[in-house]
């Protein structure tokens, strides 16, 4: 850069350029930021209990009989037009001893809780007491596979059990996207 001053003067500057290479695609970790706990109709951030699922500590988060609670992610920021490679979420969870087989459901959507979209549903694994906790992951990279659906999608747990007062306990709650 120039100018017409008969004095010159000289500035460096240094930066970095990071080129991705398409044989490594990038990666986010996305965190539960809200959810709406369906039987107290409550934005659970309201009440402070959204860090209970943000780690695998043993702290929990229960959804009780006839109820869901829907889980709100992180902003990942992909951008648009991006190639969506996996969108996996990972759930750390235990059901009541003898709740019911085939009674827990997990959706992944948009919209929870006043206009729900539902992308895909499973019925999920049950873990039969604390003994039995584990982390399941589900991959739902066919139905959250676009920039937009990964940049407002939810994941939903719902007790369908109606056999007795058996909760769902979840401890870590978490979703894994790649893209290019």
């Amino acid at each position: 850069v120039a100018d017409d001053c008969k004095t010159r003067a000289i500035d460096t500057q240094s930066f970095t350029i990071t080129v991705t290479s398409l044989d490594s695609p990038l990666k986010n970790t996305l965190t539960v930021t809200d959810c709406f706990n369906q039987k107290g109709k409550e934005k659970l951030s309201a009440k402070d209990k959204i860090p209970v699922v943000l780690a695998s500590d043993d702290e929990r988060l229960e959804t009780l009989p006839r109820s869901y609670t829907c889980y709100r992610f992180s902003d990942p920021s992909i951008p648009e037009g991006a190639a969506i490679i996996s969108v996996v979420v990972f759930v750390e969870h235990f059901e009541d001893p003898s709740f019911t087989k085939g009674k827990l459901a997990w959706s992944v959507g948009t919209g929870w809780p006043t206009r729900p979209e539902v992308w895909a549903a499973i019925e999920a694994p049950v873990r039969q007491g604390q003994g039995s906790e584990a982390i399941d992951s589900w991959d739902v990279t066919s139905a959250v596979e676009t920039a937009e659906k990964i940049n407002s999608f939810q994941f939903q747990v719902r007790n369908n059990d109606t056999a007795g007062p058996r909760k769902t306990s979840i401890d870590y709650i978490y979703a894994i996207v790649e893209w290019y």
